[in-house]
């Protein structure tokens, strides 16, 4: 972690203007909260260079780099994560669908995202957080969507094998990869399961999620607890005018969390009015689903 963050949207370097000692002096002493700090699990964090067409635009954080911060930090934080969304994060604006994402692929490749590469350096980066502070929670990984842990997107056939390369639309391993038969083809995608016979949209289908995580717990993590990085009650689609139908919303989400045992559930909109995007209709949505105005004003929504 450093004082400057990625815009993928952008493809600029864009400073933040607090260095994490002072996060966490912030979290204390003025938020009253535990800080919460996250470690790149791919290694990227942005360089010295303003734009992505600079050399030092991106800085690849060695092991040791890693390891000297967490010692650092040691015991004041108690609450760590090893990455975000790391199996959506290799996608890109120009890349055609479904590989398409305006907010997330930059330097992190389709190759990157396997199974071996993610989970060896997930491992290795949670060893080091425990030697610095035994006690320290360590969450992940934050798959970005549920069918996730039943899949993975990394196929040998993904046409850009180096980063900030053309998109190469026209190549035919992306229209191979996009084929709705080859989707649970350990060919094509080698760390895929198979089938849960739930299609990623799964609007009107009933998933049983939280029963099946319970299941996967009970049986390989006893002990470990669910918790929800992001959840909110609409998504993308607008804000109702009258608030009491979000209220509602909200009120059935955490009933029904504090039934299936959910530790922790974070509402994704809890934020900037600003947060989602280039798109219009992104944007007034996320101004829409911000729990405060610019002017520090509460929506009625909440």
């Amino acid at each position: 972690m450093n004082n400057r963050i990625f815009n993928v949207i952008t493809r600029k370097n864009q400073y933040v203007p607090m260095t994490w000692e002072s996060f966490i002096t912030w979290c204390r002493k003025d938020v009253k909260a535990e800080p919460f700090l996250q470690v790149s699990v791919y290694g990227h964090v942005a360089g010295s260079g303003d734009t992505i067409d600079v050399p030092d635009y991106d800085h690849i954080q060695s092991i040791d780099e890693v390891e000297r911060w967490i010692a650092k930090a040691g015991e004041r934080v108690k609450f760590w994560g090893v990455g975000n969304e790391p199996w959506i994060a290799w996608k890109r604006y120009d890349y055609p669908e479904p590989y398409e994402d305006a907010a997330h692929g930059d330097q992190v490749l389709n190759k990157d995202t396997s199974y071996d590469n993610y989970f060896s350096r997930f491992l290795s980066l949670t060893s080091i957080i425990k030697q610095a502070n035994p006690k320290a929670t360590v969450f992940g990984p934050t798959s970005a969507n549920w069918w996730y842990y039943w899949s993975n997107d990394y196929s040998p056939l993904c046409p850009v094998t180096e980063a900030n390369e053309d998109a190469r639309v026209d190549d035919p391993g992306w229209q191979t990869m996009s084929h709705v038969e080859n989707q649970w083809n350990r060919d094509i995608f080698p760390d895929r399961g198979n089938d849960p016979e739930i299609t990623a949209g799964s609007y009107g289908i009933k998933t049983m999620i939280l029963k099946r995580f319970k299941n996967m717990i009970d049986s390989y993590y006893p002990g470990i607890q669910i918790l929800f990085s992001e959840y909110d009650y609409f998504c993308w689609s607008g804000h109702p005018k009258l608030p009491q139908i979000a209220a509602v919303g909200q009120m059935d989400f955490l009933g029904f969390f504090a039934r299936m045992g959910v530790k922790l559930a974070c509402n994704w909109y809890v934020g900037e009015p600003n947060q989602s995007g280039i798109s219009g209709e992104k944007v007034g949505d996320s101004a829409g689903q911000a729990m405060f105005n610019e002017k520090g004003e509460p929506n009625p929504k909440y």
